[in-house]
């Protein structure tokens, strides 16, 4: 609920280009877009476009096989309340492959919408708006170098003080976090200290900061048992064969733990170095 508040905040307040760019014009008006029927979910934006006509933008950050029949449902409602069919976009911010539907089909009834993944749309003409929105949505973007883009984000962020500054660290948290980008974020925080203070302070970037710690422990162990292994098997190589070729030292140095394990157990039969390692 939290991320909904806030990527609804950042969409309405300070990403005039993307929405622009979704909807062909500038929104005038943000209306209420609580349906009346208590079986409906909640739409996420409606808003009536400067060249007319309603838009209603649906955000999402996971795959729903619904999506399509709850898109159209928005559709059929918003006329039956408003009196206007809106144009349906749902924009996709989510970090697996997008899988969703973008139709219905029927026997009698046909219904399509833009399915966007926010992945394919230009970060660089999005950014080039200024609004701080459009910055931090254009890091999920194709752009020409994220880590620049990351940092013309924070060079903004830091401009702000107190409670804005709370807000858009909290949306970029946000943001990243879909896409699993919180440690490219906190490397960038690094260069603007004490900034980086502020930053771990967010829960999501401090998360990002354990997880990645974990793993680099985790991965520190696996490369040194590894190579315990692979000095064992060494032995073992020499001892049965002699002096070892290069490019078995090569495949050895290379090698991970299940890897090495399964040249150990050959090793018992081979009655050569192709043996154990064809």
């Amino acid at each position: 609920m939290q991320h909904d508040v806030n990527l609804k905040k950042l969409f309405t307040q300070s990403a005039r280009g993307l929405l622009r760019a979704l909807t062909g014009g500038a929104i005038t008006e943000w209306l209420n877009v609580e349906l009346p029927r208590v079986n409906l979910p909640r739409m996420d934006l409606l808003g009536r476009v400067d060249r007319g006509g309603l838009a209603n933008i649906e955000f999402q950050t996971t795959n729903e096989e619904d999506m399509a029949e709850r898109t159209g449902v928005y559709h059929l409602e918003t006329f039956r309340n408003r009196g206007e069919y809106p144009r349906q976009i749902v924009l996709y911010l989510g970090r697996a492959p997008l899988r969703m539907r973008n139709y219905v089909r029927s026997p009698l009834m046909n219904f399509e919408f833009p399915l966007i993944d926010i992945g394919e749309l230009d970060g660089e003409q999005m950014a080039a708006t200024g609004d701080l929105g459009d910055m931090m949505l254009a890091v999920l973007a194709r752009v020409n170098d994220r880590q620049e883009m990351i940092r013309r984000v924070l060079d903004e962020i830091v401009k702000l003080e107190g409670k804005a500054r709370e807000t858009a660290l909290e949306q970029l948290a946000i943001l990243v976090g879909l896409r699993g980008l919180e440690l490219e974020v906190v490397k960038e925080a690094k260069k603007y200290m004490p900034f980086v203070v502020d930053l771990m302070e967010n829960q999501i970037f401090r998360d990002a900061v354990a997880r990645g710690e974990a793993l680099g422990e985790a991965r520190g162990e696996a490369r040194g048992e590894a190579k315990g292994e692979a000095k064992i098997l060494t032995r073992l190589l020499i001892k049965r064969f002699g002096p070892l070729p290069e490019w078995v030292s090569q495949r050895l140095a290379g090698a991970a733990g299940p890897q090495l394990e399964e040249w150990s157990l050959r090793l018992l039969d081979a009655q050569s170095l192709e043996g154990v390692f064809d």
